[in-house]
């Protein structure tokens, strides 16, 4: 998170005093008596110290309470640049506002008084470190109990330029296997063996249905996948991505394959990961498991 704040103009202070200064100007005028953030540094440093703050957001968006967030890839050259851009971040800020000293530390911008990280700990990049409790996710509906044999089918859920969607559209078409797609585009190969969508698919709907699902490694999906225990198999294309698909194949919920591997026996692959039996997630790291019961969470109490 540094590195993208950084890459993004917080290290620039011409560009965070705007977004400070709005911030300040939009509390002094409504006087909240709390406020809700999902990954809102510049708001998240005007509401530090004023009024109580509860921040939600995921295990990327919510680093652990320490001095900075660990590297995700083990080299020190990764370290060096996520302190050089937190210390860049918090230099600009610095000098963006005279608001700002309340921060000490750069996961101050992403954290707040009370915080509620929504994710499952098998998909949290900072599992090994993280002692907070867990919340279900907002946006994903509580588990549907199925069985293997009532499920049918699969689903396709990649990018229109994602580097092996041309090649996985045209694999499945030659399967025997039903699936229903969405690529935010037309089919390239139009076959009976593959509906392709060409709006949003209910993931609610259509994930807890279906034997498995080919994806591009979004966390959204990879949870709604893990907590309706459908095997995955994913076809990551960026570090987030490949992160996340290897939490997916480290944990048995599905296969991660490189996109640079695309001469795979893709009809294999597709059996493997159908016959695949899915863990359950670690049910006792979470302090609920509806969507409701998190957004009951969120202000269970006044905060002083």
């Amino acid at each position: 998170m540094a590195e993208i704040l950084a890459k993004t103009g917080f290290s620039r202070a011409e560009l965070v005093r705007p977004l400070l200064e709005g911030w300040d100007r939009m509390l002094a005028r409504y006087q909240p008596d709390i406020v809700i953030s999902d990954c809102a540094p510049s708001l998240n440093t005007v509401v530090r110290g004023r009024v109580p703050l509860i921040v939600i957001g995921n295990g990327w968006t919510l680093p652990p309470d320490r001095d900075l967030p660990l590297p995700l890839t083990h080299s020190q050259g990764t370290y060096d640049a996520i302190r050089d851009a937190g210390e860049a971040v918090l230099t600009a800020m610095f000098a963006a506002s005279p608001i700002v000293p309340k921060v000490e530390r750069f996961t101050d911008l992403l954290r707040g008084d009370r915080n509620l990280v929504c994710t499952l700990a098998e998909i949290d990049p900072y599992r090994a470190i993280r002692d907070e409790q867990l919340y279900w996710p907002f946006e994903i509906s509580a588990p549907t109990a199925r069985t293997r044999q009532s499920r049918s089918g699969g689903l396709i859920y990649l990018p229109k330029n994602h580097p092996a969607r041309e090649t996985v559209e045209q694999e499945a078409s030659r399967l025997s296997v039903q699936f229903e797609a969405f690529f935010n585009a037309p089919p390239i190969y139009p076959s009976p063996n593959v509906a392709v969508h060409l709006s949003p698919v209910d993931f609610g709907r259509v994930i807890p249905k279906k034997r498995l699902v080919i994806h591009h490694g979004g966390l959204g999906t990879a949870i709604w996948c893990m907590a309706n225990r459908v095997p995955q198999l994913i076809f990551p294309y960026d570090l987030e991505k490949t992160l996340i698909a290897k939490s997916v194949a480290e944990g048995r919920y599905g296969y991660a394959v490189a996109t640079q591997a695309l001469n795979l026996d893709f009809k294999a692959a597709v059996e493997a990961t159908i016959n695949l039996t899915v863990p359950e997630f670690d049910i006792g790291r979470m302090a609920t498991l509806l969507p409701e019961a998190s957004v009951d969470a969120i202000v269970p109490e006044p905060l002083a």
